[in-house]
């Protein structure tokens, strides 16, 4: 068995595992999992205005910031109080209609104060997150603004996507564009928008697939991510399932399935024991590099 042999029967066993480990919870059944492989927008259902305030809602999804921006504007994923003061939010701020924000505050993110105060008037500085967020609404806008239409952002996505050798440049092009956004990030709204060929290489995704062997201990986020495609393509499956089972291995978060995430999250070191018990598997089978 040649070294590429051996790299595809590692990177497929490397998956299996991961369904094994997941399946071994009580309840947890395959069509439960397989329910998570799908993402759960469809191409091409969002307007204009419906992709930036996407934009905006992927801005804060990075560990702690979600909370700080649901506490000081709302949010359209919180409690229903949140969503509330995540509409009264949209409301001040232009109706989140990319075009008007830019008429309003200009394109540069400097002008972060302006929306700020637009949305708390005479209120103290706000903290650097929700400081961030204020950047994103208007560098976020200035980007979708060089749209003409929904169909015409979608068709440029699906311009990279069809070409894999051009893919991961999308995302480093929004993070460029992007205040706030940087790779991963950039992917999870691309792959939140309904393409399954841009996983996020998160910190779960990272430790595991360096855990494994599947990459080098050196590896940084965008060789994360075209591992990630890698083992995909040998394990036979999309990116976004590949991204799906290790997210949740890492996470515990069966977000459509609230009693078997309790079992889930309760497993201490889950993450740790799955590396540990997948490591032995490959290297009894001569499988790892």
């Amino acid at each position: 068995m040649n070294l590429l042999e051996q790299q595809r029967m590692r990177d497929r066993r490397a998956y299996e595992e991961g369904i094994k480990f997941l399946l071994q919870f009580d309840g947890l059944t395959e069509p439960i999992l397989e329910s998570y492989f799908q993402p759960d927008s469809q191409a091409r259902a969002l307007t204009i205005d419906g992709i930036y305030e996407k934009m905006l809602l992927s801005a804060t999804n990075v560990g702690r910031n979600i909370n700080t921006v649901k506490k000081h504007l709302g949010h359209a994923w919180g409690n229903s109080v949140q969503q509330e003061e995540w509409l009264r939010t949209k409301s001040k701020v232009c109706a989140f209609m990319p075009k008007k924000v830019i008429e309003t505050y200009g394109d540069n993110p400097a002008n972060w104060l302006m929306v700020w105060h637009t949305i708390r008037p005479n209120a103290a500085l706000p903290p650097r997150t929700v400081m961030r967020f204020c950047q994103t609404v208007i560098s976020a806008a200035s980007f979708i603004a060089q749209f003409h239409s929904a169909d015409d952002f979608y068709d440029w996505i699906e311009f990279f996507d069809r070409d894999v050798r051009a893919r991961a440049a999308l995302p480093m092009l929004i993070e460029n564009e992007v205040v706030g956004y940087g790779f991963a990030l950039a992917c999870d709204f691309i792959k939140d928008l309904g393409y399954a060929n841009f996983p996020k290489p998160d910190l779960h995704l990272e430790d595991i697939c360096k855990g494994l062997g599947l990459c080098s201990q050196q590896a940084n986020m965008f060789q994360v991510y075209k591992t990630i495609i890698r083992v995909a393509g040998n394990a036979e499956v999309t990116p976004y399932a590949f991204d799906r089972v290790f997210y949740l291995i890492g996470s515990g978060n069966l977000f459509n399935h609230v009693q078997l995430r309790a079992k889930l999250e309760s497993m201490v070191n889950r993450k740790k024991i799955f590396i540990e018990k997948g490591r032995n598997i490959l290297q009894n089978e001569n499988l790892l590099l």
